[in-house]
């Protein structure tokens, strides 16, 4: 994968409601939310930024395949970039 991700963090207000995080972009007013493996992911980025080292620990967290967690976060990465919640660097 080889790719490094971080917050955008200007461009959105979040807050959790009950186990799951609810994010508005500032600019847009589009709302995203997350919970279960997403939110771990979008945890994970306040101190990993290599979408291979997120994905080695969610392997061991969840027992996935390489390739699953490797294609499954990498498109949750485009979809976090296309919203504007994150930039890749």
């Amino acid at each position: 994968m080889s790719r490094t991700l971080r917050k955008v963090e200007s461009t959105f207000c979040a807050t959790e409601v009950d186990g799951e995080l609810v994010m508005i972009h500032v600019d847009t007013g589009k709302f995203f939310s997350m919970k279960g493996v997403s939110l771990d992911i979008w945890q994970k980025l306040d101190r990993i930024d290599d979408l291979d080292l997120i994905c080695a620990e969610l392997q061991h967290e969840y027992g996935i395949s390489p390739e699953e967690c490797s294609n499954s976060v990498s498109s949750f990465a485009d979809q976090l970039v296309a919203a504007g919640f994150a930039s890749e660097s």
